[in-house]
């Protein structure tokens, strides 16, 4: 079992606050933004998480975004940096991440 929501968002550099009701999705989007992908205990190994940010990154892709972001939470930073995203270091970003957790990571995916 897998859930993943993600949608286009208005700005780079700008995650949605915690907690705060999205009231719409932009129509001039500048990225896509994972907002959270969980799996399954079981379906945990095997790459399933990787292969559905393939997906996601594909979709971004096909509806002409120049990038996909996120902010990494609880330690997921390798994950993503393996799946080809970069940590964005911006100070005015960095401290609204303050309020996800201490080792919270904006990162970014940019289409080449």
């Amino acid at each position: 079992m897998l859930l993943a929501i993600f949608h286009p968002s208005l700005a780079l550099q700008k995650p949605p606050a915690l907690n705060v009701l999205l009231k719409s999705v932009p129509d001039a989007a500048s990225t896509y933004y994972i907002h959270d992908i969980a799996l399954l205990p079981e379906a945990r190994s095997g790459g399933a998480a990787s292969e559905v940010v393939r997906k996601l990154i594909s979709h971004a892709r096909r509806a002409h975004l120049p990038n996909v972001s996120l902010v990494a939470v609880n330690g997921s930073t390798r994950f993503w940096e393996r799946n080809s995203f970069q940590t964005l270091e911006d100070p005015q970003v960095n401290e609204k991440l303050a309020s996800y957790d201490e080792q919270a990571k904006y990162m970014v995916y940019r289409f080449s």
